[in-house]
């Protein structure tokens, strides 16, 4: 292999890894949304307008090469009929949290290589989950909680870990917390919250049919 070939390889990597930590900006990022909002809706309404907003979560990209957008559909009249949480990585959008009805994401922080976050949706009957998302061999991995009926959950980092809280919701990663709920425990495949005795949290699981019961605590 001679030299010339050998100098193009090297930059054509260097290109890839520079692709790879590039911020994309809501201007950037406006055509793989509109091209994944018709994949979606075959039938959207061509003169559909799009505002897109980043959440902002220090440590995020360095970590997992992912960036959280928040997506408004708006009509020609410029009023919103629709919204989606996406996640960018590595040129796709991939749907993340739902923020129908709700607020959408409330909260989210960086531990080390894990993503924890909460959010709230519904029409009716509100609820907050909470999430954490790591890449594992090169896959995106999620696990949530139940829902939290008619309360908002936040995730705050501590010494230690993560904490928990109940609180009002002002804006992204902004709110008055009114009490410490407790802290994220895993599951194999889902999530808890546990209060300080270690004892978990009922919630209730969301299904498209509606409300389930209450989850089983787990006392262990």
């Amino acid at each position: 292999m001679n030299r010339m070939i050998i100098i193009l390889l090297m930059l054509g990597l260097a290109g890839c890894v520079a692709d790879a930590k590039r911020r994309m900006s809501a201007e950037t990022l406006a055509p793989l949304v509109k091209a994944y909002a018709f994949r979606e809706i075959p039938k959207l309404n061509p003169s559909t307008q799009f505002k897109i907003e980043e959440y902002r979560v220090e440590g995020l990209q360095a970590a997992l090469r992912i960036q959280l957008f928040l997506v408004r559909y708006m009509s020609a009249d410029g009023q919103q009929f629709n919204e989606s949480l996406l996640i960018y990585r590595d040129g796709k959008l991939t749907p993340f949290a739902s923020a129908f009805g709700g607020h959408g994401l409330m909260s989210a922080v960086m531990v080390e290589d894990t993503l924890y976050y909460t959010y709230s949706f519904g029409s009716g009957i509100h609820r907050s989950h909470v999430g954490v998302l790591s890449i594992d061999d090169g896959k995106m991995q999620i696990l949530e909680s139940g829902g939290h009926i008619s309360t908002d959950l936040f995730v705050r980092k501590i010494e230690g870990g993560i904490q928990v809280e109940a609180g009002q919701f002002h804006r992204f990663n902004s709110w008055n917390p009114t009490k410490v709920v407790g802290r994220v425990k895993r599951k194999p495949s889902s999530l808890a919250v546990v209060d300080p005795a270690g004892i978990e949290v009922p919630s209730f699981l969301t299904t498209r049919k509606g409300i389930q019961q209450p989850t089983e605590p787990d006392k262990k």
